[in-house]
């Protein structure tokens, strides 16, 4: 077991199911789930049953009892916790009553939610399920099986947002590009959050993987419980492009470093072929800054843009930009290790490429500070 919160179950029959006896080191109640209700208190495991127990340190737990060589596990529709039995199986031996009950992936909890494709004993795994209905888990079942559960396999064609914490505890999230901007695949969605203090990470559409269109862009929502700081964000994209916050940090470049809580997590997905709907000009980042700084701003359309810098005097010190950009969203480092420190002034002048009556102009301060 691991320090903290663990996903457990009673993977045979015994003769006294107490949590007391069976974890007499555990530090919490054991807590069952029921779709309609939540997590309930339990004072005695059951075969068949997945619970959440905490302990204050990482152990090894013996269980003495009867092997159980195979369970039929009632479930209800939506998320179940199930238990195991005494031999791993796969996920793909497990017989569906109806078939085809099961929805996505089956999650276990090893520090945080992964995808599992294999019951090991003495563990609980999230399922969820269309319908109501039954689940048999056999060791030595010769039935075929009436629908294989999905296996954790990403496609090639998915972005990955990895996030680290101080405790080196990690999440992998997924981007998608489609050319509809297709909708989350239930088979991404995640199980409930675990209880209190535990480490989960997902979005908060509460699946891992989020979509959007060649030619679309959205706001998303990062959820993070139970992490310690600072937190590593990397971003490997094929695809759709991912930013951060309000100032729209690029992510993929190479990592990003949170220091500290935020509150909500913003991220910005857009596809690759996205196009703004009006002209902008981000606030310079990092600001103040020392030596360089990455200023970012939006054309809806095909422009001649010049970006210069200013002193407080008014006087031009730089020109870092002078030509025809395609429409996008576009980013320009600047490095200022040549100036003094001191507030700054940029400004961007665009005009559309094919209406010169289109044109935007916006003035942002900064700081170099050395």
């Amino acid at each position: 077991m691991l320090q903290s919160w663990n996903m457990v179950s009673l993977p045979m029959n015994v003769y006294d199911g107490r949590r007391s006896i069976l974890f007499p080191s555990s530090s919490s109640k054991a807590f069952s789930y029921d779709p309609s209700s939540g997590y309930l208190i339990r004072d005695t495991l059951m075969t068949g049953m997945g619970y959440w127990i905490k302990f204050p340190s990482a152990e090894t737990t013996t269980v003495s009892g009867y092997p159980l060589v195979s369970d039929t596990i009632p479930v209800q529709q939506g998320w179940n916790m199930i238990g195991s039995i005494t031999a791993p199986i796969p996920t793909s031996s497990i017989i569906q009553n109806p078939a085809n009950s099961i929805v996505g992936r089956i999650f276990g909890y090893a520090g945080s939610y992964q995808p599992m494709t294999t019951i090991d004993p003495s563990r609980s795994y999230w399922v969820k399920c269309n319908n109501p209905g039954t689940l048999i888990l056999s060791s030595g079942t010769t039935l075929k099986p009436q629908n294989q559960p999905t296996t954790f396999d990403p496609s090639q064609d998915m972005s990955t947002l990895t996030i680290i914490d101080a405790e080196q505890r990690s999440q992998t999230l997924y981007l998608n590009e489609t050319a509809r901007g297709a909708q989350k695949e239930n088979a991404y969605d995640l199980p409930p959050l675990p209880p209190e203090g535990s480490f989960d990470i997902r979005f908060g559409s509460q699946s891992m993987l989020e979509s959007v269109g060649k030619k679309e862009s959205k706001e998303i929502d990062l959820q993070m419980r139970g992490v310690r700081f600072p937190v590593t964000l990397s971003y490997h994209s094929i695809g759709p492009k991912l930013t951060l916050g309000e100032s729209r940090i690029a992510l993929g470049a190479q990592t990003y470093v949170l220091k500290d809580s935020i509150g909500v997590v913003r991220l910005h997905l857009s596809g690759s072929l996205s196009i703004p709907k009006s002209f902008s000009l981000e606030q310079n980042y990092p600001n103040p800054f020392n030596p360089s700084t990455t200023i970012r701003y939006s054309l809806p359309v095909e422009s001649r843009v010049q970006l210069t810098i200013y002193n407080l005097l008014g006087q031009k010190v730089a020109t870092i930009v002078n030509g025809v950009q395609d429409v996008g969203y576009q980013s320009v480092l600047w490095n200022a290790g040549e100036f003094a420190s001191g507030v700054y002034m940029y400004r961007i002048d665009a005009v559309s490429a094919s209406n010169p009556e289109q044109a935007y102009t916006q003035i942002r301060k900064m700081l170099i500070l050395k």
